[in-house]
């Protein structure tokens, strides 16, 4: 089939289109001017979905303590409201104010979290 020409019977190249390997060197080149490495390492299929969670935090600017990984949750640490709240105000949700959080003092203590997206459930 003839390529369609323009006024000039100058012949316009036909779109190439990419391939997968064409979007992931371009994906990889800006993960790279993005300041990131690339590190390879095998996991457990079981563990593909901890591991994406967890490269998406890393991709993040130096969060020092704030990444805390399963040794954290099962640390013999006794919870109490104030630790409690301390860890859900590093939460994004509660810093990029999607979730409301307010601690209530007294006999009946604890802590409430509103989420205003959803009808403030």
């Amino acid at each position: 089939m003839p390529r369609k020409t323009q006024g000039d019977n100058a012949a316009v190249p036909a779109k190439a289109s990419k391939s997968s390997t064409d979007y992931m060197r371009e994906m990889r080149l800006r993960l790279k001017e993005a300041g990131l490495v690339k590190r390879e390492f095998w996991i457990r299929p079981e563990n593909v979905d901890a591991l994406r969670g967890i490269e998406k935090a890393l991709r993040q600017p130096f969060l020092g303590d704030r990444i805390k990984l399963e040794d954290f949750m099962t640390e013999n640490t006794h919870w109490t409201i104030s630790s409690l709240q301390k860890a859900l105000c590093e939460l994004e949700l509660v810093t990029n104010g999607k979730i409301e959080l307010d601690v209530t003092e007294g006999d009946a203590s604890g802590i409430r979290l509103t989420m205003a997206e959803y009808g403030d459930l």
